[in-house]
């Protein structure tokens, strides 16, 4: 529905990797009939804890702003205050379930 409220959390294995290191982030928009993501945007997810072995929970609330076919998946990317465009190193790394 329109202005409702999906939480969405993912764990996260870091390993050595500081949670602070990397931008987590939930990418959204409408599916198209091919189930594309279409109209996209991004949010950025938050730390929550640490939950031991290297695995981190985060945790972003999406409002939903339109109706009609929906879809996101998680991008984690690197973090770093002298890389201004992180998407342009290549290193992304997308969800897998």
């Amino acid at each position: 529905k329109v202005d409702s409220e999906l939480v969405i959390n993912a764990k996260i294995q870091l390993g050595a990797i500081e949670p602070t290191q990397i931008s987590a982030r939930v990418y959204y928009g409408t599916l198209d009939d091919a189930n594309n993501l279409t109209d996209t945007r991004d949010l950025m997810m938050e730390h929550e804890k640490n939950l031991g072995d290297g695995i981190h929970q985060f945790r972003a609330v999406l409002t939903c702003e339109d109706t009609g076919r929906f879809g996101y998946t998680i991008r984690i990317m690197p973090r770093h205050e002298h890389v201004r465009f992180p998407v342009d190193i290549g290193l992304i790394r997308w969800a897998e379930e």
